[in-house]
């Protein structure tokens, strides 16, 4: 961002004083670069909101039903969009009857499933795959680390794929689709994998044409549901259907980031991206930016 001509100021959320400092600044416009909390969850947008200042990107409604993973699900289905069988489960339901749980998991569920925080996390943080009920009371241990609300998700056996969705021009576009090739013996990608940039991409995914479009179909429907701005990404896995799995209202914008590598793809640069958004927000020449 340094690249455009704007007068930038950045603040760091690991001071202490970071939401002191933003109510404070003078911003005509601002930009979250929180990739998890608490960019995701829309906290810095509401803050934003009390101090009337304008932003890039979606709102803290927006933020709250994307982040929200059961939710973001119930939103899906009400599009009659596929997703794989899901359950709701708080840490102080299951504490009381931890059998009951075990056993509606292997009913409605089955194994193996995928046990994750259903509104916090990022990264993969308090993911679990879980291959039977025997490995079911650890993976709780870990998702209550970080929620007290888990999701337990269908495992479905497929190629995953992520899907970024922005406002180019004014013209909604769905950049070039990324698979997300897991390692030989692995059903997910993991934080430590993630957080050392060693996942293996394929950018354009190798699909088909048709679902190519399916997929695309589904992302700008979810992005409209969700009444996101500006950009937004989308995680589905191709297995027999094609299933929504999770959104996100920030990406992340690292170098090895999928919404960095998608708008390169696109023969877009970062720079370039947020420009023609900042012109689009601000209407007088000069702007500070955050």
């Amino acid at each position: 961002l340094s690249e455009l001509p704007y007068n930038i100021k950045m603040i760091d959320i690991g001071d202490k004083n970071w939401m002191v400092t933003l109510s404070e600044q003078k911003l005509d416009l601002l930009i979250d670069l929180v990739y998890g909390c608490p960019g995701q969850e829309g906290t810095i947008k509401g803050l934003a909101d009390i101090n009337q200042v304008k932003y890039l990107g979606s709102d803290i409604f927006t933020h709250s039903l994307i982040k929200d993973k059961y939710i973001s699900k119930l939103v899906a289905i009400d599009q009659n969009i596929a997703t794989p069988r899901f359950l709701n489960v708080t840490s102080k339901d299951y504490y009381k009857m931890p059998q009951k749980y075990h056993e509606m998991i292997a009913d409605q569920i089955g194994y193996p499933c995928i046990v994750k925080p259903r509104r916090k996390g990022g990264l993969s943080l308090g993911i679990s795959y879980c291959q039977n009920q025997h490995e079911i009371s650890k993976c709780f241990e870990n998702v209550f680390h970080y929620d007290d609300c888990a999701l337990i998700e269908q495992y479905i056996l497929g190629r995953e794929v992520s899907v970024c969705v922005v406002l180019i021009n004014d013209v909604l576009t769905v950049l070039p689709m990324i698979e997300v090739l897991i390692e030989d013996g692995a059903h997910i990608c993991n934080y430590d994998t993630k957080m050392k940039g060693k996942r293996k991409l394929c950018i354009p995914a190798n699909i088909s044409v048709e679902t190519r479009n399916e997929i695309s179909k589904i992302s700008t429907k979810l992005f409209s549901a969700f009444g996101a701005r500006d950009f937004c990404y989308f995680d589905f896995i191709i297995g027999n259907d094609i299933y929504f799995i999770e959104a996100g209202a920030t990406p992340g914008l690292t170098e090895t980031s999928n919404l960095t590598l998608a708008l390169k793809e696109y023969n877009m640069d970062v720079a370039n991206f947020f420009f023609q958004l900042i012109n689009k927000r601000v209407v007088t020449d000069e702007c500070t930016v955050n």
